[in-house]
């Protein structure tokens, strides 16, 4: 699919930049004119009040996250950005496909560590500086992976911003696969899971 012009968003949008309630963000501009293959329908979601809700008419774009073309982290977890319909149209697949370039922090090459390795790091509450491994997260004990990105905390996320130092990571291929919602799920947007350092073993 290709990303439509500027113009042709615009004017799709109320005042708020949204179409039936989902934002443009300002990180999506810079993909428009680009060609892209659809990864997923996303037909639920985990909005970022924490709220789920219902959305149709929406996909995310292989490879396309909230990190932006110029370098910035967006909020850091490599979240997909999601796009109405409307905002896209049917194209030829590029002869070299439109890739974002590589986030700030990835190549290493990690090891997952055991239960009882994470375990020995969580206090009373099951958790590390306020956040917990999933059984998802666990269920990946001595995989090995490369890291994506080294996950940078964000000003406007007040409830982590104060618990992220730059120990975490965000680990190439491994996305929510919504387990960790419990009962709030399904949730399609598949952000990046948050990984200590602790948790891993980094090999050289």
């Amino acid at each position: 699919m290709r990303v439509r012009d500027e113009s042709e968003i615009r004017a799709t949008l109320d005042a708020d930049e949204k179409l039936r309630g989902l934002l443009f963000t300002p990180t999506q501009w810079s993909r428009c004119g680009n060609t892209y293959r659809v990864a997923r329908v996303v037909r639920r979601m985990i909005d970022d009040s924490r709220r789920p809700r219902a959305i149709s008419h929406a996909v995310a774009l292989e490879g396309v996250t909230c990190d932006d073309p110029s370098g910035e982290p967006g909020c850091g977890a490599a979240c997909a950005l999601l796009f109405k319909d409307d905002w896209l149209e049917a194209a030829q697949p590029p002869a070299t496909a439109t890739i974002p370039p590589a986030p700030h922090g990835g190549g290493q090459v990690v090891r997952v560590k055991s239960r009882a390795e994470i375990a020995g790091t969580l206090g009373l509450d099951g958790r590390l500086d306020g956040v917990s491994p999933s059984a998802q997260m666990l269920a990946l004990e001595g995989r090995r992976f490369r890291v994506a990105r080294r996950r940078e905390y964000r000003s406007h996320e007040p409830r982590l911003a104060k618990r992220l130092p730059d120990v975490w990571y965000i680990l190439d291929g491994i996305r929510c696969d919504g387990q960790v919602l419990g009962s709030a799920g399904p949730c399609d947007r598949s952000c990046g899971l948050l990984w200590h350092r602790s948790w891993l073993e980094f090999e050289s």
